[in-house]
């Protein structure tokens, strides 16, 4: 294999060393690539995470339809405000995957917010075609609502976000701080797998990868942190969204109200 005036001991050297110095060369380039990824990940995530979210929302209102028109069909019941209206809060409304479920015969006004502003406009062309009254848009992390006053909100619509929200009771605690008295918070959330099957077993394996890539818990009990937040009164459904292998890491869902 080797060319017959091929002097190993001359060459010894090079055989050893260039593969070590090109093996430092690329494990460093891999290096300053995943450092550079870990730094530059949380300030694309919210991007990423939003263009996601848009894609399969429109799978994912297929299967939850008419649970989402039951639900926020009871916006009419809500109390007023101190300001004689009836508002509601979207905490995590991304490209408004919800509003298209809204009553648009009721008499009520939208606060939309997230943690960045990508889907603003289109969230004020949702409530134009929807029949909606839109009031404003607030960037605000649900953890510290600071932006509103105590007591000062008819509903609290939050779907899909406590998976990412870092400290759920602190969140719990906001929304019920807004909510005027009777007040109700709509929640819709995926939850841990309870049941020792494919779904557990699809959860488990892709859990480190919903983590890196949407910040989301899988393996969470949400439900408990709600029953235990200190509401006058929650009313919760647990419901297995689709047996879809696609759907089968965040099947397990909750839903309902929680009401102050």
């Amino acid at each position: 294999l080797l060319d017959k005036d091929w002097n190993f001991e001359k060459h010894y050297d090079i055989l050893f060393i260039m593969p070590t110095t090109d093996g430092l060369y690329y494990l460093a380039i891999g290096a300053a690539s995943v450092t550079g990824l870990v730094l530059i990940w949380p300030r694309i995530q919210p991007y990423f995470e939003y263009i996601s979210l848009r894609l399969i929302q429109k799978r994912y209102n297929v299967l939850i339809d008419k649970r989402k028109t039951i639900l926020f069909n009871t916006f009419k019941e809500l109390p007023l405000n101190s300001d004689k209206e009836r508002n509601i809060l979207e905490l995590g409304i991304g490209a408004g995957a919800n509003l298209d479920f809204y009553p648009s015969d009721e008499d009520f006004s939208l606060i939309g917010s997230d943690l960045h502003a990508y889907g603003e406009n289109v969230i004020k062309k949702k409530c134009n075609e929807n029949g909606i009254k839109f009031h404003s848009y607030v960037k605000l992390n649900a953890e510290d609502l600071h932006a509103l006053k105590s007591e000062s909100v008819s509903g609290v619509v939050a779907t899909l976000i406590m998976c990412s929200v870092p400290n759920i009771d602190k969140a719990l605690s906001e929304i019920k701080r807004v909510l005027v008295p009777g007040g109700k918070y709509y929640f819709i959330d995926h939850v841990r797998e309870e049941e020792s099957n494919f779904r557990n077993a699809l959860q488990i394996l892709v859990h480190p990868v919903q983590r890196i890539l949407g910040f989301c818990n899988n393996r969470r009990r949400i439900h408990n942190n709600i029953q235990n937040a200190g509401f006058s009164r929650v009313d919760l459904e647990r419901f297995i969204l689709s047996n879809n292998i696609l759907f089968a890491p965040m099947a397990a869902h909750i839903m309902g109200t929680a009401t102050k």
